[in-house]
């Protein structure tokens, strides 16, 4: 029996490979390991307590002020041992970050072959974002199956000379996640639990006001470009106070204490712990709208219908872009002021995004990647 190891180290990692290793345990044709570096604990835990899967292993490596350099080699060192003891046929990867490339390097040390999900996303800028543009141009490198999400992943790959035989098409899986979830939230009884979470612990509720959703934690937004977009947010809601604004406040120390000292004594602006993906959805779900320098948001946005603002100078999901479901506003203040009051104030540019066409699969990545592995493994 074939062995197969996923890792992850994130919670979108997590969440976005959770489908894949359902299919490969229900085929019973192959002995399944997972594998979790903790690059984020706390966050990644808030995913298991969703999912399925539970790990084999855990090198729990994220400590306080940890350098790329340092997690970078602990993940290197401490994937190559676990490597070591499972032997596994193939390593299954996903998206980005600094666990993808370790993992990846450890496989190709072992010589074991590598699936790469999320595969082709670029910028063509090095350092945006940072430092994930580098992680997966050097992921690809290492990789024997590339399932990109688009067409223009693929594209992105064959333009760098990769093998377009071992390119595949599949769509991104964090939409059969998506669908997986919000077909159990819109049960009565989970909709009611979700509400009364938001109520109690939040004094949050959706039928009154239009929700405006803000998340912002990328690393190359640290300092003063986290701080111009609090200043936008902040302006926001001084202009429309009949919104709330609601931000789910990511727990990095250099993004948490930013977003406190400049947006925690505002009245309709509610700063709330980072919430396990149920909860999360749920409030994508009641949102009107969204700014986000995430870029699983972008993808799951446009799923659900809403309206998209992205609060960062480049992005590698330009689909959504493309097809009208998102705009690229940048870091600068006034240049979000005036995208918020273009969408929000104009009906039939709402209605347009609102209804843009979903460019990131049918909701049948996984069974896609499942197949292809299957006839190739």
């Amino acid at each position: 029996m074939k062995r197969v190891l996923f890792v992850a180290g994130t919670r979108p990692e997590i969440i976005k490979i959770s489908p894949l290793i359902d299919i490969f345990k229900r085929s019973k044709k192959y002995k399944i390991f997972f594998g979790l570096t903790g690059q984020h604990k706390e966050l990644a835990n808030q995913a298991l307590d969703i999912e399925s899967p539970k790990p084999v292993f855990n090198l729990n490596l994220q400590t306080a002020n940890q350098s790329l350099p340092e997690l970078t080699a602990m993940a290197l060192v401490g994937l190559n041992r676990e490597i070591e003891n499972i032997q596994p046929d193939i390593i299954i990867i996903q998206g980005d970050t600094t666990t993808t490339l370790a993992c990846a390097l450890a496989a190709y040390y072992q010589q074991i072959p590598v699936a790469h999900i999320e595969a082709g996303l670029r910028t063509d800028d090095n350092y945006s974002p940072f430092p994930e543009e580098v992680n997966r141009k050097i992921t690809s490198i290492i990789s024997m199956f590339h399932f990109s999400p688009t067409n223009k992943a693929k594209e992105n790959l064959i333009t760098e000379g990769h093998n377009e035989s071992k390119i595949f098409v599949v769509g991104n899986t964090i939409i059969d996640a998506l669908n997986q979830i919000t077909y159990e939230i819109k049960k009565t009884d989970n909709s009611k639990r979700l509400s009364e979470y938001f109520i109690r612990g939040y004094n949050i509720q959706f039928k009154d006001k239009k929700t405006i959703l803000v998340t912002i934690h990328r690393r190359e937004s640290h300092g003063k470009i986290l701080e111009e977009i609090c200043l936008a947010i902040k302006e926001i809601a001084r202009l429309y106070k009949e919104i709330q604004i609601i931000i789910p406040v990511h727990p990095n120390p250099n993004v948490k204490e930013i977003i406190y000292a400049n947006l925690k004594a505002v009245d309709n602006i509610y700063l709330i712990q980072s919430l396990n993906y149920e909860h999360f959805i749920y409030l994508m779900m009641n949102s009107y709208l969204i700014l986000t320098d995430s870029g699983g948001i972008q993808e799951e946005a446009i799923s659900l219908g809403k309206p998209l603002i992205i609060l960062r100078k480049i992005t590698e999901r330009l689909e959504a872009i493309e097809v009208g479901g998102a705009v690229l506003a940048g870091t600068n203040k006034k240049v979000i002021l005036e995208n918020f009051k273009n969408i929000y104030k104009n009906k039939r540019i709402y209605k347009e995004m609102s209804e843009a066409e979903n460019p990131y699969g049918d909701g049948k990545a996984s069974q896609y990647i499942y197949n292809i592995i299957h006839s190739k493994l």
